[in-house]
């Protein structure tokens, strides 16, 4: 009953996590007090929020990709706020740059913030109708009235349908409040170990992963050994290479700036190729065992650049059938149905999105 709950939560509960409101990413750049407005007015928006202080040569598209954002407001100057809205499969980037007139007054955050909600509304990001004010006798002034009506001032934007003029490389956040799909490359050093008497394998491990959203992924995976399992009894000897090839499915519990936790199912095959040299009057033979393997799988990934992430995970699960290793029809040894697997790997990574929003 304990596995049918588990699968069933996986199954049910899991992608109900996913429903969040688009993330935003607030850059001060040394002005708190307009970066403080910029927050407080797009929490009241519906966003979820977080404010950072992020190099000048860090892109806005970075920042987006590291905080796992939609929208990134960057501070220049007390005077003057810049807006990356991510571009995805869906969407081209949107980037645009507002200025404080005099009618502003102390609702330049807000009317920067309503720039951007009615951009997402239109992307059906957030909801079309007003988001519920936050209540407390904390706000700022500028979150008690509306805004004068100074539509369109001091915006520089692309005209419908045209990209927004950046010297900045794309690559934000895709649909569905995620980040562009991205595709990996990795490579990695695996430990593997099984019941059955074979003992454990050192492999090394080459992958190929596909993140089509945030919270999920796909990702086939060979595992090679560097090491061989030796079976010595009276009848000879055999030396065995155990060798997987698999598919999983991953969905991340949490996902943060730099980490991720991840979990789901997969499944592949076990094959053992066999060499083997008998005592006389027995005659060895070279044989392939080939068996299907199933198993869960958890871990957790930390990003070091846009580029590239390290990634570590675990792996249980049992083999079916089982696969035996015989010398003159007796059962000398096995792989498994239990076994385990412990993964270290390093990922080089690129969006599936081309620069002009094709894949």
């Amino acid at each position: 009953m304990g596995w049918l709950g588990l699968w069933a939560a996986l199954l049910f509960g899991v992608p109900a996590l996913g429903l969040e409101p688009p993330r935003a990413v607030v850059i001060s750049s040394g002005h708190p007090e307009l970066g403080r407005k910029l927050h407080a007015e797009a929490l009241q928006a519906g966003l979820a929020v977080e404010t950072t202080v992020e190099p000048s040569t860090t892109s806005d598209a970075e920042v987006a990709r590291l905080h796992r954002a939609i929208v990134v407001f960057r501070v220049v100057s007390p005077e003057r706020v810049r807006v990356h809205i991510g571009e995805s499969s869906e969407r081209e980037v949107y980037e645009t740059q507002l200025e404080r007139t005099a009618a502003d007054g102390e609702f330049f955050a807000t009317r920067v913030v309503e720039l951007v909600r009615g951009r997402l509304v239109e992307l059906r990001l957030l909801p079309a109708s007003e988001p519920t004010p936050a209540s407390g006798s904390g706000a700022a002034p500028d979150h008690v009235a509306s805004p004068p009506a100074t539509a369109g001032a001091g915006i520089t934007a692309a005209p419908a349908g045209e990209r927004a003029p950046s010297d900045r490389g794309v690559g934000g956040p895709a649909a569905d409040h995620s980040l562009a799909p991205m595709i990996w490359l990795s490579a990695g050093a695996a430990g593997t170990i099984a019941s059955g008497g074979l003992g454990p394998t050192l492999q090394a491990g080459l992958g190929l992963r596909v993140e089509p959203s945030e919270r999920w992924s796909i990702a086939a995976l060979a595992l090679l050994p560097l090491s061989v399992n030796e079976v010595a009894e009276p009848e000879g000897e055999a030396e065995v290479r155990v060798d997987l090839l698999v598919g999983e499915v991953g969905y991340s519990l949490l996902v943060d700036r730099r980490f991720r936790l991840e979990i789901g199912p997969g499944a592949g095959i076990v094959m053992l190729p066999m060499a083997g040299e008998a005592a006389a009057p027995l005659e060895g033979h070279d044989e392939q065992i080939v068996s299907g393997v199933f198993f869960a799988r958890g871990g957790g990934s930390f990003v070091v650049a846009p580029w590239f992430a390290l990634r570590v995970s675990l792996r249980a699960g049992l083999s079916a059938p089982r696969p035996v290793v015989r010398f003159d029809s007796r059962e000398v040894a096995a792989w498994g149905h239990g076994f385990g697997l412990a993964m270290l790997e390093g990922s080089f990574g690129w969006p599936l999105a081309s620069s002009d929003g094709a894949r």
